[in-house]
């Protein structure tokens, strides 16, 4: 036997590497369909584009401080009208 012989095989779905965010779990190898060790896989799932809770939390924020923005841009635009208009009613009378 050498380094590169093949000691058995393990079948895993992918799915249950993603769940929980990972897998912590031994599994058994096989090797002409008879048990022939264990191997223990850890891993961490971290999807492409981050974690999507966090993704909309950000994006929520962004989108509440532009719309804070927006409002006391519009706020400040109406007290510069209300102003104009008290102007101009003082130079009609």
């Amino acid at each position: 036997m050498t380094t590169s012989d093949p000691v058995g095989w393990v079948k895993i779905k992918m799915s249950s590497l993603m769940f929980n965010n990972g897998v912590n779990d031994w599994f058994t190898i096989s090797y002409e369909n008879k048990s022939s060790g264990k191997i223990h896989i850890i891993s961490k799932f971290a999807p492409k584009g981050g974690d999507r809770y966090e993704l909309m939390q950000t994006k929520m924020e962004e989108q509440q401080k532009k719309a804070e923005e927006e409002a006391a841009q519009a706020k400040a635009y109406a007290e510069q009208l209300q102003q104009q208009l008290a102007a101009s009613q003082a130079q009609l009378e």
